[in-house]
């Protein structure tokens, strides 16, 4: 059994990170597992391959790239959630000896311009494409907000300037339905979140939903001592810890950092440290960095540990989120979480006042109410027990690729039932 895998990223955002544990996971259980990188990160592990991209790449790149910012992002309105645009082809993976030696080809977060709809259209194998957002049924955002246009047809979209019906998105929505019409795809959701938008979409609602939970390694994320890793970190050892993470943290929109701030500035002159990693301290020194200890970008899972670990408090303040690797890895190290109940995946694994908190959606008093209640109800470490109980029973690497290999071999011998959403 051949699996090719095909990511823009291996080490950058949540979406990369998941592609490659899952990729030397399989390698463990001795699964013949390639993957195909876009953008890679540092030196490259086992079995992972970089698109080749030569001068033409490079001139196809230089100019479609200005193109892009002209015609597609000055469309954007200010504050807008993530857009991949995938319009033109950068790279050609027709003829790729992997892709036509594989007996499945498994997608992940192919946006920043790696594939178009047509290109993965002309994959001629067994597709698994694990869904990260929705950006593999809407006409380009990658979340939507309130908006349920994916259910029928993309347009108008409330995202751009535009104000059009036929604007950029309904002219990719008909490229991927043109595309995606007849292929053998079926879509594994990490989250009940992402199952069902998906199975209410146009695009995947006829199309099997596999529901496999994202796994994290417990033999990495498990709790250490608290006051060791304090001391690594150079924080203060008794004071309260909160702490917050994210790919561009306080900076990206769906993430939820403007509600971080906003809680710092309610806690006023609490003895709390504030810890935030996934970005380094920007030049704006305001009252609210200044009582941030910025760790930056922790790129070694042993550094991530530590962080967790050091934390009273993992805070998930994202208004819409497929289920987030830092809130499992948080949990796992025995950090309880908080997370605003109707913003997606967290619910399938934060349960509310037993192993963390699910906040009113957008409701910055009662994350704080959250951070009480934790501080209290854990002082026994009730609730750090019980979230790496969950973890350990619901999201471990391990249950995820087993899954996945059950899955792949369904395939293999046309077990998987279409138009149903199944639980492996």
């Amino acid at each position: 059994m051949k699996i090719v895998h095909l990511s823009t990223y291996t080490a950058q955002g949540g979406a990369g990170i998941a592609t490659l544990r899952i990729h030397k996971k399989l390698l463990e259980q001795g699964i013949d597992s390639n993957l195909i990188v876009f953008k890679p990160s540092g030196q490259l592990a086992p079995a992972v391959t970089e698109i080749k991209k030569g001068f033409f790449y490079r001139a196809k790149d230089f100019f479609f790239f200005r193109f892009d910012n002209f015609f597609f992002r000055s469309k954007l309105r200010p504050g807008s959630q993530q857009f991949s645009f995938n319009y033109f082809r950068r790279i050609s993976i027709k003829n790729n000896p992997l892709i036509k030696q594989a007996d499945i080809v498994c997608l992940y977060w192919v946006g920043a311009n790696f594939l178009t709809p047509k290109q993965i259209g002309q994959i001629n194998k067994p597709i698994v494409w694990r869904l990260s957002d929705k950006w593999p049924f809407t006409g380009g955002c990658h979340y939507s907000g309130d908006c349920k246009r994916y259910e029928d047809h993309c347009g108008n979209c409330p995202q751009l300037l535009t104000n059009k019906k036929k604007d950029f998105t309904w002219f990719q929505w008909k490229k991927k339905d043109k595309a995606w019409n007849n292929k053998n795809i079926t879509i594994v959701a990490p989250s009940g979140w992402i199952a069902d938008a998906a199975g209410r979409s146009s695009l995947f609602k006829n199309r099997p939903v596999v529901r496999i939970g994202t796994g994290v390694d417990h033999n990495i994320f498990k709790p250490i001592n608290k006051l060791q890793a304090r001391e690594a970190l150079k924080i203060p050892l008794y004071s309260k810890v909160i702490l917050f993470g994210a790919h561009n943290a306080l900076t990206s929109t769906y993430k939820g950092g403007i509600f971080f701030r906003k809680m710092i500035e309610l806690l006023g002159d609490k003895d709390y440290v504030f810890l935030v990693f996934g970005l380094d301290k920007d030049g704006q020194i305001d009252e609210i960095n200044k009582r941030v200890k910025f760790l930056g970008i922790l790129k070694e899972e042993k550094d991530l540990q530590y962080a967790y670990s050091s934390a009273d408090i993992f805070i998930c303040p994202s208004i819409e989120d497929n289920l987030p690797n830092t809130v499992l890895e948080s949990m796992a190290c025995g950090t309880p979480c908080i997370a605003f109940r109707d913003s997606g995946g967290v619910t399938d694994a934060i349960d509310h006042k037993r192993n963390g908190y699910l906040a009113e959606f957008k409701n910055v008093n009662d994350l704080i109410d959250g951070i009480n209640w934790i501080i209290e109800a854990n002082k026994s470490g009730v609730v750090s027990e019980n979230a790496v109980k969950k973890i350990l029973q619901d999201f471990t690497l391990e249950k995820q690729v087993n899954s996945l290999i059950s899955l792949y071999k369904s395939l293999l011998t046309s077990k998987v039932q279409k138009k149903k959403t199944t639980l492996f």
